[in-house]
């Protein structure tokens, strides 16, 4: 039996708020995992260290931060690494949840170039940093590091 096109909002959002996420085994896989780990990574709000290098490569480049003004291409360069977990149905599933208002994505450029972003997915007062991608050195670094200043600032 094949999978279906993508898992329906409903299924993940009433996931997400039971703190289980979905997985493939790969770009080409059609299996879904369904995992809730023990334990979840948190980043206490504020409490973010940003590196030297990290910060010189800030003052040596004029950094734009943009939500939502290209999901489908954060979400396919999150799904075009190496190793991934976001195969076709989850793809189509988090474009979905974009649609409905629920999955973001942060961009970075640098001029007109995007050089990294994230994915995320926001319920209620949560947010679930999913995957992060970067074309240069610092590209998902910087994605974080601008989430973190919207989620703690609004801006």
């Amino acid at each position: 039996m094949r999978c279906p096109s993508y898992i329906s909002a409903d299924t993940l959002l009433s996931a997400y708020k039971r703190g289980i996420f979905p997985m493939a085994d790969g770009a080409n896989s059609e299996k879904i995992f369904w995992i809730k780990p023990d334990d979840r990574g948190i980043i206490p709000l504020g409490n973010l260290h940003i590196s030297r290098s990290t910060k010189k490569f800030i003052r040596k480049h004029k950094i734009v931060s943009t939500i939502n003004s290209n999901f489908s291409e954060v979400l396919t360069n999150c799904r075009n690494r190496k190793e991934t977990w976001i195969n076709y149905q989850l793809y189509q599933s988090y474009l979905e949840l974009n649609r409905l208002g629920y999955a973001i994505s942060v961009e970075i450029w640098i001029k007109d170039r995007l050089i990294g972003g994230l994915l995320g997915v926001i319920i209620g007062a949560c947010f679930f940093g999913e995957s992060m991608f970067s074309l240069v050195p610092n590209g998902s670094k910087l994605a974080l590091i601008c989430t973190m200043a919207r989620l703690v600032y609004g801006q």
